[in-house]
């Protein structure tokens, strides 16, 4: 057949032309799929601006989490651009309201106008924009089943049940929706919130906030709120904002819980402007005066240890050229280097071991720039009987990484030495550069009230590996100072006065929340493992309601496991990283005492008035002293007081003993009045035999004993 070749042109031209229109169309496409904003948010921001007045006809409306005239949106970072880059863009977008800065992770969360998602210009840094949606089904933490609580309620049927929690933290969120009143996340993730602390004894009303006027805009308070919630579904919940624009303080927080009737107090928060060095200082310290409070009328209260290992740099003070401090020493090096990204706030905070409110050491704190210019810097005058403390806020504001140098410089030259204890926070040693990470400590890093005696601190393994911590998580030990009067100087100095191994416990952390109001959905932290252990003891105080804090600490003491490379203290069983350890919970309810049984234990305070319960026998002694071994309040008489049938004790009972009869071969150990068999939990506990031992050694001209060997 012929052609046309004129056709063919023409028919050249015609699909040349197509294609020319096809391909101006995908790239057009291409364009808007550059913002990538998911089609169905999209089709709803549109649905929203035109149906302002009328939102619940719009498909799936109560599934999103809206505002205003708002989305929550997730947002990401395209893989080929910085972060920088990515900030900068995500903070132009009109009317956005950041929930929670995660850019360093390459996603954002933030509410996002509608018409801004409309209208939303291609952008070449962000690679996807999606609504979040509310969780549809609860998220439950992993930690259960690791932990094993899960059992407790099943083969137990224990839930907490009239047990009533206290949780501090940053913020709980916008909990009510604006729209319609309803609860925020999944209704089997947070219980129902109550308006009068009274109803909380009402069936179904298991969470009353305090402070309700300012909620806080974070929702790290409703996470670990979820956790409790899994594990002791049943126990009343009073919530308390830490910093909330009343002014209330911490010690406000706690004041309030206790006020709630809470039994059990657990916060993830620190308060740095109290004293590293000296936990038993009273005065002008309201926070510890506060906790003693709680904790002294029978409440457990329990902190987070924190997320510091590696964040500390401690040195004994070694003045060099203008007395400033040599961080290596040998050398002229007085700085230190730190690298801050884009956008990043670096907070740093120094505290040095001088008497709290008696300063005789003035150090200053400076940060400076490349070209050794003051950028920032605390320099007031602290040897007027101030604190030994100072602190440094700095953001960078450039589009970039910006390197800054710390030095620490004392204005006197000190004779006694001075220890140093240097905070870095914001991402920590990470931003160290890399000839100064060999600075940074792994140990010694528990500050704030986390370092109280009366304080349960909690550390943390991941739930899917357990026999080791966490690279983050706070360690010990606690070094106590107290001061002494030094005639040289006319001054109170601080002295080395006790050792205590802190963490007490450890659980764990990088469990599933329902990532409500843009909160990770991956919960990693010792915040994460604090919730988990408060949970756990509201299961213990459902089972036994009348043990007390002492007697509850000392069985969880005796029910831990052990793990990991770690050092074990022979004398008190702990360890730097993980404390006593994990608690062993089907070991500990299998071993519970039978109900109504109370007993003595080594942490339980000492009054003047000696009460000790034993059994059904109640046995008082008055005595005009408390006694403190080594770091623990000891309140019950040791066995072979009370015990005569103590296998280590040798021949028959002395003068004035018990009915029962000694050991074979020697003289039995004093009685008081009569022969009573001590629960397990005495007689198994050397440490607390041998904390009870010397309490009655410090107490024989109070006690009338005789220990005559062989006596009738």
């Amino acid at each position: 057949m012929k052609t046309n070749n004129n056709c063919n042109l023409s028919i050249r031209i015609l699909v040349w032309l197509v294609t020319l229109v096809m391909m101006a169309g995908l790239t057009a496409q291409t364009n808007i799929l550059s913002n990538n904003v998911d089609g169905n948010l999209l089709k709803l921001a549109k649905e929203l601006e035109t149906n302002v007045l009328n939102r619940s006809t719009i498909n799936g409306f109560n599934s999103y989490v809206i505002k205003e005239n708002m989305v929550l949106c997730h947002i990401t970072k395209r893989n080929d651009v910085s972060g920088g880059t990515f900030e900068e863009e995500v903070r132009r977008i009109p009317g956005i309201q950041l929930a929670q800065p995660t850019f360093q992770y390459g996603f954002q969360n933030a509410y996002i106008p509608y018409n801004s998602l409309i209208n939303l210009q291609s952008n070449t840094s962000i690679g996807s924009i999606n609504p979040i949606f509310r969780p549809e089904t609860n998220a439950h933490t992993q930690g259960d089943a690791a932990l094993k609580t899960n059992k407790i309620r099943s083969d137990y049927g224990f839930t907490g049940k009239g047990v009533r929690i206290g949780v501090i933290s940053d913020g709980v969120g916008p909990l009510l929706h604006p729209a319609n009143g309803d609860l925020g996340p999944a209704a089997d993730d947070v219980p129902q919130i109550v308006s009068d602390i009274t109803l909380l004894d009402e069936p179904g009303a298991q969470l009353f906030i305090q402070n309700n006027d300012d909620i806080g805009n974070r929702a790290e308070g409703i996470a670990m709120i979820e956790i409790i919630r899994d594990i002791a579904p049943d126990a009343d919940i009073v919530f308390a904002n830490a910093f909330d624009i009343t002014g209330n303080y911490l010690f406000q927080a706690i004041d309030a819980l206790k006020n709630a009737g809470c039994q059990i107090i657990v916060d993830d928060v620190g308060q740095f402007a109290i004293p590293f060095f000296q936990s038993n200082v009273d005065e002008h310290i309201p926070i510890k005066n506060t906790i003693d409070e709680f904790t002294n009328s029978g409440g457990i209260y329990l902190s987070a240890v924190g997320n510091f290992r590696d964040k500390v740099i401690q040195q004994v003070y070694n003045p060099g050229i203008e007395n400033k401090h040599l961080f290596n020493s040998g050398t002229n090096d007085n700085q230190v280097e730190i690298k801050i990204p884009a956008g990043k706030r670096l907070i740093v905070r120094l505290q040095w071991s001088n008497a709290w409110n008696d300063v005789y050491d003035d150090f200053d704190l400076k940060l400076l720039d490349e070209a050794g210019i003051t950028i920032a810097a605390d320099v007031d005058v602290d040897n007027n009987g101030g604190i030994p403390y100072a602190g440094i806020n700095f953001t960078n504001e450039l589009m970039q990484e910006k390197s800054v140098f710390l030095e620490i410089a004392c204005k006197n030259v000190t004779i006694v030495p001075i220890v140093l204890k240097l905070f870095i926070l914001g991402e920590g040693k990470d931003w160290a550069a890399e000839d100064d990470k060999h600075l940074f400590e792994i140990n010694g890093t528990v500050i704030c009230q986390q370092m109280y005696e009366n304080v349960i601190t909690i550390g943390t393994s991941k739930y899917n590996n357990l026999n080791t911590i966490t690279d983050y998580s706070s360690t010990g030990p606690v070094r106590t100072y107290s001061p002494v009067f030094n005639a040289t100087l006319n001054k109170n100095i601080l002295e080395l006065t006790q050792i205590l191994f802190k963490p007490d416990f450890t659980s764990v952390d990088g469990v599933e929340v329902s990532g409500f109001n843009g909160f990770p959905v991956n919960f990693i932290g010792t915040s994460a493992a604090a919730p988990h252990f408060a949970a756990l003891l509201a299961l213990l105080k459902e089972a036994r309601p009348n043990l007390s804090r002492g007697e509850i600490l000392s069985l969880l003491k005796q029910h831990t496991e052990k793990f990991g490379p770690y050092i074990y203290d022979k004398e008190d069983g702990k360890s730097i990283e993980t404390g006593y350890g994990r608690v062993n919970v089907l070991s500990l309810f299998q071993n519970l005492p039978p109900q109504n049984q109370s007993y003595g234990s080594c942490f339980d305070v000492v009054y003047a008035d000696y009460n000790y319960n034993c059994g059904q026998q109640k046995i008082d002694q008055t005595v005009g002293t408390q006694f403190r071994y080594k770091g623990r309040a000891c309140s019950a008489p040791p066995t072979s007081v009370v015990n005569n049938n103590n296998p280590t004790g040798s021949g028959s009972g002395g003068n004035n003993g018990g009915n029962g009869p000694g050991g074979p071969g020697g003289g039995g150990g004093p009685g008081i009045s009569t022969s009573v068999n001590v629960p397990p939990i005495i007689s198994k506990n050397e440490d607390c035999k041998e904390c009870l031992d010397a309490l009655f050694i410090k107490l024989t001209n109070a006690i009338q004993v005789n220990n005559q060997n062989g006596g009738n």
